[in-house]
């Protein structure tokens, strides 16, 4: 079952609070332009 956004935004911000970084962040985002685009495998 895939998280909720807010759930996988909570568990983020849990992790960076406890380790101080995250390096497996993902998410959808927007453009000023409008265009929709995917980050993955980013660093926090």
């Amino acid at each position: 079952m895939q998280l909720s956004v807010q759930a996988e935004r909570e568990r983020l911000l849990r992790e960076v609070t406890a380790r101080g970084y995250i390096d497996d962040y993902a998410g959808a985002r927007i453009a000023a332009s409008g265009r929709r685009f995917v980050i993955a495998d980013a660093c926090v």
